[in-house]
């Protein structure tokens, strides 16, 4: 199965979770008057910006560049786990059957993993969120394990850099 076939999967779990975290905001606003929720905490890879996709379909070419696949379902598996817990180079030096440079090829996904970021958009209801968080005079901040400069450049890119007022 191909990342084309897998979009429209990623892209309805996106949706649904943008929506999931609108309805939380109007039921808390309305049930609680406003009063118990100050703010909102926005994850930053993944809610707003899809980091994941990105990091999969560089390493995806890099298997293809190689003559191999890699399959979602076998990625799948390493989604949201330590960096550590899996690598892509490991699994393609089995496959080919030989060593690899593997600084060489870890340069190159990270030149294309960047690329492809670069090219994402803001996921799916963030923005219409962010306003109806807004319109409920919520606080709005962002924690990432990213590093902030990364996340407020990305930031600054989709044109919501002054939506937030804390980042960490």
């Amino acid at each position: 199965m191909t990342v084309q076939h897998l979009l429209p999967k990623v892209q309805i779990e996106a949706q649904t979770r943008a929506l999931w975290y609108h309805q939380q905001i109007i039921y808390a606003t309305r049930t609680r008057g406003g009063t118990m929720i100050k703010g909102v905490v926005f994850d930053f890879d993944g809610l707003i910006l899809d980091t994941e996709l990105p990091v999969f379909r560089a390493w995806q070419e890099i298997f293809a560049a190689h003559g191999q696949e890699l399959s979602l379902a076998d990625w799948s598996d390493y989604i949201g786990r330590s960096p550590d817990s899996f690598d892509p180079c490991d699994d393609l030096e089995r496959t080919l059957g030989r060593k690899l440079d593997r600084d060489r090829i870890h340069a190159e996904h990270q030149r294309r993993e960047a690329k492809l970021i670069e090219s994402e958009g803001v996921m799916p209801g963030v923005v219409d969120l962010i306003g109806q968080a807004r319109k409920r005079n919520l606080h709005l901040g962002i924690a990432s394990s990213s590093e902030q400069a990364w996340v407020v450049r990305h930031l600054e890119r989709l044109g919501l850099a002054g939506a937030f007022e804390t980042i960490r």
